[in-house]
């Protein structure tokens, strides 16, 4: 019996990407040993086998995002395993699935007719996003416009002052993706102000110059921690005070107390000094 292996809840994460796929078509696998590792904006997490059994195939390969419900891979199960057994996720999609169809005037949600060959997955126009409506910009909601895509990256056009509205998605379906905030961004910069805004270009460094360089692509945590990093460098004034304070009186007093003290070898500063 061949059992299909999809992407767990991953809390809050869209478009997580796949760092590494640590099996094989052919490979046996015990329950609970890790198939995949999926990095987000936060974090890195390997993903187990909720059963046993030899890989048949597999629908992801590094580099790829996903999102919770796709396909990773199929396992033909080994004797003994029993799929009747519903995940956790399962069921929690099963509960929303079960509540949206019956809340008045919803659109029953689309189903894929499985076989255990073949998942049958519904149209692009059959496939229906919940979206909170504080996700929704004043823009969209007035255009009646429906946006596809998720709340980070909803979040992200906040941020960037995006209009999801005037974005192009590039992603599945037309799913806006992070990546599209951030070239509609860079592509307004380019054509409003021209390359630099005025500031001189900086020149490159060649960096071989001072022993071997080895260039490694960034994981998506590094990716995150540089663009918010950058953000704060921009939008945080930078500000240096300085206080001044009159010590006359101290000074006095100071040289006074010395003058006191020389005979047993003892002298006050004002600086501090640790023992």
């Amino acid at each position: 019996m061949s059992q299909k292996i999809l992407v767990p809840d991953v809390g809050e994460a869209d478009n997580v990407e796949v760092v590494e796929v640590l099996v094989s078509i052919g490979d046996t696998v015990e329950k609970d040993e890790s198939l995949v590792v999926l990095e987000s904006d936060k974090a890195s997490m390997e993903i187990p086998s909720p059963f046993a059994g030899v890989v048949s195939s597999i629908a992801v390969k590094s580099g790829d995002t996903v999102d919770e419900g796709d396909l990773i891979l199929e396992l033909d199960l080994v004797s003994g395993e029993s799929p009747e057994t519903e995940t956790e996720t399962e069921k929690e999609t099963k509960k929303k699935a079960d509540s949206l169809a019956q809340a008045p005037g919803s659109v029953p949600p689309p189903t894929a007719k499985e076989t255990d060959d073949q998942v049958v997955t519904p149209s692009p126009v059959e496939m229906v996003e919940e979206v909170k409506v504080a996700d929704v910009t004043p823009a969209e909601r007035g255009q009646g416009l429906k946006v596809h895509a998720g709340p980070a990256v909803r979040k992200q056009a906040r941020e960037y002052g995006v209009q999801l509205c005037e974005v192009t998605g590039t992603g599945k379906y037309g799913r806006i993706l992070k990546e599209d905030i951030k070239q509609y961004v860079k592509r307004n910069l380019q054509e409003g102000q021209g390359t630099g805004a005025g500031i001189p270009a900086i020149p490159q460094v060649d960096f071989a110059k001072f022993g071997e360089v080895e260039h490694k692509p960034l994981s998506r945590i590094r990716k995150a921690s540089a663009r918010n990093l950058h953000r704060s460098w921009l939008n945080v004034p930078h500000v240096t005070q300085f206080d001044e304070a009159d010590i006359t009186d101290l000074e006095v007093f100071r040289k006074k107390q010395n003058e006191e003290l020389t005979r047993d070898g003892i002298k006050i500063t004002p600086l501090a000094r640790g023992r």
